[in-house]
């Protein structure tokens, strides 16, 4: 570790510097690691002295006294040695670039392991973690097997860079180029890629465990055997060719959030949702190579349909030009997805904000207007809030949904699907993000739905008092009518069977005795 007092002193001019070492010749000087980038140190008496790890880039050192000092990992990118002595200096695993100056006599390629970062570079086996290569040009440079954990590789450029073997791990990628980079069996683990350019990138065998994948781009990218578990995918963007074939991947997240007390990304939002669970092997490929065409809507409380229909015959106004239909409805305990589905060249970044923006907007309207109706009946706040809660549990009910929906366009409708890999919530509606698998089912049963319940409800009008023993009859003499009760169970499971029946007091369990009669 430097000593401070010493870097202190550098810092305040040559002369002084200069000055204090004729006056202590046998004090030890260490400036290891110090940050000198940009200083002027012509002429400064450095002999003996320990720059390892120091940066001195764009430092001036002009006719500086080097010699016998130990430059180890220093970081000499764009300063000016002209003249410098460098007599049995130690720069083994500095760094420089093409801006560096040096001594006339003096071949920085002759040194063993003083590395160049600049495109088309030999850094094979370099070491440079901790680095801060922001905006470096890379482009091309042979980094196989490189060492650059923790590095700050904001805005570098690797473009067909090979870094084959290479330890990226907890490095900075933000808005980084790898376009045709080969990282195969690399190290990126717990590394942030944040707007990235991984296109046409080989990432086989790779680890990205726990990386931060937030919009990176990766089309054609090849994925293949790579690790990605515990990866978040947050509006990352990818296509056909973007090959995920024996990916390893127990579980990802779909959303993220910035910690600002920690400076830190932290992921939301995982799937599977339960922390117990993890993908089954090939599960996660087969879904994500289908997530081109369809975006989730999830909503994991009470939802309004009334606010939903609203804002989706907008958002379809608002984007006349690219085709959104309701794909599937699924209807599971723990949440309740609307999957759209659209072209693969639309903006599903744009209708995924819009969507909830309409969402919120429509849902607000309806709370004030069924708040301004409470108010007119003098009822209290709490009585208002309980009675909205109520009423919006029971808008959330499948039958309410069937109803509508059978008098709407024909949608896929899915009752108790796995809901998977899916977007995140925000007060009530889930964002949307591009969903990783396709629709498992073709048949609609809002149609057979509306029938059956029309069938209960005359059954019930005609035999108020025996309606018990009339459906009973009803299920084990029609055939068709059980085969439609069967399907409900199938599509919907019990609670399909508990929508249907409760209204008119059957209990589920006997109507399910029933069916399988």
């Amino acid at each position: 570790m430097a000593n401070q007092d010493q870097v202190d002193l550098i810092r305040q001019g040559t002369s002084l510097w200069n000055k204090w070492r004729w006056e202590n010749p046998n004090e030890p000087i260490d400036l290891s690691g110090a940050n000198l980038k940009g200083a002027d140190l012509v002429r400064a008496n450095l002999e003996d002295a320990n720059l390892s790890g120091t940066d001195l880039r764009k430092a001036s050192l002009i006719v500086a006294n080097l010699n016998r000092s130990i430059l180890c990992r220093a970081d000499l990118r764009g300063a000016n040695l002209g003249g410098a002595k460098l007599e049995e200096a130690n720069l083994s695993e500095a760094f420089y670039s093409e801006l560096t100056t040096w001594d006339r006599g003096f071949n920085p390629k002759q040194v063993e392991k003083l590395w160049l970062i600049g495109s088309g570079g030999n850094l094979e086996e370099a070491n440079l973690s901790n680095l801060d290569l922001g905006d470096a040009d890379l482009r091309g440079a042979n980094l196989k097997n490189a060492n650059l954990q923790n590095t700050d590789l904001l805005n570098a450029d690797l473009g067909k860079a090979s870094l084959i073997g290479a330890n990226l791990s907890n490095s900075n990628l933000t808005q980084a180029n790898f376009y045709k980079a080969n990282l195969s069996t690399a190290n990126l683990n717990e590394a942030v890629l944040l707007n990235a350019n991984f296109i046409d990138a080989d990432l086989s065998m790779a680890e990205l465990k726990n990386s931060k994948m937030i919009r990176t781009v990766a089309l054609g990218a090849n994925f293949q055997r790579a690790i990605l578990s515990g990866g978040c995918i947050q509006d990352w963007n990818i296509n056909n060719r973007t090959n995920f074939e024996e990916v390893v991947c127990d579980f990802i997240f779909l959303k993220s959030i910035f910690n600002d007390a920690t400076n830190e990304i932290v992921p939301t939002e995982r799937r599977p949702i339960d922390p117990d669970k993890a993908f089954v092997s090939g599960e996660f490929a087969a879904l994500i190579q289908k997530s081109l065409d369809t975006i989730d809507l999830i909503f994991l409380d009470n939802f309004d349909w009334e606010a939903f229909s609203q804002s989706f015959q907008k958002l379809r106004s608002q984007f006349n030009d690219q085709e959104i239909y309701i794909q599937a409805i699924e209807k599971k305990s723990l949440a309740f997805v609307i999957r759209l589905e659209t072209s693969p060249d639309a903006d599903k970044s744009a209708i995924e904000t819009k969507a909830k923006e309409l969402y919120g907007e429509h849902l607000k309207v309806l709370e004030e207007q069924y708040i301004e109706k409470m108010d007119l009946q003098d009822l209290t706040l709490d009585l208002v809030k309980e009675s909205l809660a109520f009423e919006r549990k029971k808008n959330t009910q499948l039958l309410s949904i069937v109803k509508t929906m059978a008098n709407r366009d024909k949608v896929t409708q899915n009752f108790n699907a796995q809901v998977g890999n899916v977007a995140g919530v925000n007060e009530g509606i889930q964002q949307a993000a591009q969903h990783n698998y396709a629709s498992e089912i073709k048949q609609t049963p809002a149609e057979s739905a509306k029938e059956i319940q029309d069938l209960l409800a005359q059954l019930q009008e005609e035999n108020p008092t025996d309606i018990q023993a009339v459906v009973e009859q009803k299920i084990k003499s029609d055939l068709t009518f059980r085969q439609r009760l069967r399907n409900a169970l199938k599509e919907g499971g019990m609670e399909t069977l508990k929508v249907l029946f409760a209204p008119i007091g059957i209990p589920i369990e006997m109507v399910r005795g029933w069916i399988d009669a």
